[in-house]
């Protein structure tokens, strides 16, 4: 596998061109890198795609063609009462999530016009006193204090969707009400389909992530510059090493082997997150559809996956040989990051947005990223593994004194605020991309991984289940397996049927 990241003509351009204008804006919106032309929906033509920031970011709502119909259902006089995770308050003071940067100008001149043009009021009602629970009980009485919400990822949908044990009882399905989001230029059409869509109907709608929300839920693997240089290895071989396909496992363990220096507290690699996604780097698959007397239903299959298996003795056999760092409490992936930025480990497998905690934690660190690398059975894949994000989900809530004119009305309203500032396959998207990456990845090297991460990216069946693998990555289940109290078929036959009742409440089956 050669991995050689060339951009193109066009590209470079665009980068020249909006970089400039994009520096200091701190604000994006977080799946791939945006390089291939769209697909479905309208062309980039019809889209009449903005040349440059000045003249896109004035426009407010943008005609894309097709969606021409859809401005019918604004009715004049309404106000759109909408919850927002990101929206903190107070009430009434809506004045940076309506500015704060790029998307926050782009949510506000869209704000402006639904008032001015189409006499639509816009109400955020604020995190700060209110929380889910308010706004599903609410609902649920039959009085809701709002019409629109942001429910945080996909993983939580399914608890939205089933709220009291039974489908649809708060979230009404955004079908059939005239508004569409089937153009994947803006909308993870995937997603839509797969997650938000249950017995045939649509809960969410989700759009595409750009800029850095592209990659900063992702998971990668951070590298500590002086750990590796001071070594046998450097920096540069390691990453030549992920250019020509030979980062793997066997390879990690030499590398760990040159970095570690454990009389004087140095090792290799902190353990939190590393069975977990090693073992989904190797193939490994903890959730998948398992027929169940005639029925396709999702079932814990961890305990019998070989390829999951194998990374779980892989860390073993590094804790044993006292490359993996030693912790017995307290761990996560925040301490992770403190422990990276302390120096203790040359390497850590982590969230991409854990890099603030690093630069907080010693801003003076030189450090990159790299892909998880291949485990036996993908290392002649052609690619890496990186677990992305599930999309953030955006749902209509049920009110007995709305008409399915109401429905469209308010659903419009959220499309066009929510809506990604840019299209995926913009020259602008990738231009925001590289402009925000560079704040994180300081070199050339660094930044061509941060595009083949995104690029590698997955979303593993057990993500739909909020809670699952935070589970999975607890000291009490990680630590005993790594000190061979229990064996890894031992205690994972022994959980089965808990997570399995997981699944099933998560189902409401």
């Amino acid at each position: 596998m050669k991995r050689i990241f060339k951009q193109s003509a066009v590209m470079l351009m665009a980068l020249l061109c909006c970089v400039c204008l994009l520096a200091g804006c701190g604000d994006g919106q977080t799946n791939s890198t945006a390089t291939p032309a769209p697909t479905g929906g309208a062309s980039q033509s019809a889209q009449a795609t903005p040349v440059s920031q000045e003249d896109y970011m004035g426009q407010g709502i943008f005609r894309v063609e097709g969606e021409e119909d859809e401005f019918s259902y604004l009715k004049p006089g309404t106000n759109v009462r909408l919850y927002h995770w990101w929206y903190t308050g107070p009430e009434g003071e809506d004045e940076a999530f309506l500015s704060d940067g790029l998307v926050g100008q782009h949510r506000g001149s869209v704000y402006n016009q639904l008032k001015d043009e189409y006499g639509i009021s816009i109400t955020f009602v604020p995190m700060q006193g209110t929380t889910w629970d308010a706004v599903y009980q609410s609902t649920f009485a039959g009085n809701p204090i709002v019409d629109g919400m942001h429910g945080g990822g996909a993983s939580l949908l399914l608890d939205h969707v089933y709220y009291e044990g039974s489908e649809g009882l708060i979230i009404e399905p955004i079908d059939n009400k005239g508004v569409s989001f089937d153009d994947d230029t803006f909308w993870n059409v995937e997603q839509q389909n797969t997650y938000a869509t249950i017995n045939g109907k649509t809960y969410a709608f989700i759009f595409n992530t750009i800029g850095m929300k592209s990659l900063e839920a992702n998971i990668v693997m951070f590298m500590n510059y002086n750990l590796v240089n001071n070594s046998s290895y450097t920096v540069d071989e390691i990453y030549d090493m992920v250019r020509d396909g030979s980062w793997n496992w066997d390879n990690f363990r030499k590398v760990l082997a040159a970095v570690s220096d454990p009389d004087n507290g140095v090792y290799g690699l902190n353990y939190f997150f590393a069975p977990m996604h090693l073992g989904l780097a190797n193939g490994g698959v903890v959730v998948a559809p398992q027929d169940v007397n005639g029925e396709s239903i999702d079932r814990f299959v961890g305990n019998n996956n070989a390829a999951w298996k194998a990374g779980w003795d892989f860390v073993t056999e590094l804790y044993q040989q006292k490359l993996l760092a030693p912790r017995e409490s307290s761990t996560g992936d925040q301490v992770a990051a403190q422990d990276f930025a302390a120096g203790s480990t040359a390497f850590m497998i982590n969230y991409f947005n854990r890099s603030d905690a690093v630069n907080s934690a010693n801003a003076q660190l030189e450090y990159g990223y790299l892909p998880v690398p291949n485990g036996p059975e993908t290392q002649d894949s052609g690619r890496y593994y990186s677990q992305g994000p599930m999309g953030e989900c955006f749902y209509l809530l049920k009110n007995p004194a709305h008409e399915p004119d109401d429905y469209s009305c308010i659903l419009k309203v959220m499309k066009e605020l929510y809506r990604p500032i840019y299209g995926k396959g913009w020259e602008q998207e990738r231009a925001l991309y590289e402009s925000e990456v560079a704040n994180y990845a300081k070199d050339a090297n660094s930044r061509e991984m941060c595009d083949l991460i995104v690029e590698s990216t997955i979303l593993p069946e057990h993500l739909k289940y909020a809670d699952m693998e935070w589970l999975i990555m607890q000291d009490s289940v990680v630590y005993p397996i790594l000190i061979g109290e229990t064996t890894f078929a031992q205690y994972w036959d022994s959980q089965v049927d808990v997570y399995n009742t997981m699944i099933d409440e998560a189902l409401r089956r």
